[in-house]
């Protein structure tokens, strides 16, 4: 009975740690999709740059950051 606390006291950190790391990676590489989504017409149009407004000030401070997105985006579109 005191391994399952064990292992239950590591694990939290664990899939929070994985969380931290998956939610915004997800976020981001969800964009594509949107825009995809977007041009097709099932979402509405401005709704892509409302949600990922985050991203495109990102986008307009770092370079690197601009042209992988670019790069992400024209993939999808």
């Amino acid at each position: 009975m005191g391994d399952e606390s064990k292992e239950r006291n590591w694990a939290i950190p664990v899939v929070i740690a994985v969380g931290l790391v998956l939610v915004p990676a997800l976020y981001v590489l969800s964009t594509g999709p949107a825009l995809w989504l977007e041009n097709h017409g099932y979402l509405a149009v401005g709704v892509v740059g409302t949600v990922y407004h985050p991203i495109a000030l990102a986008s307009e401070s770092f370079e690197t950051i601009d042209s992988a997105l670019v790069w992400y985006w024209r993939f999808w579109t």
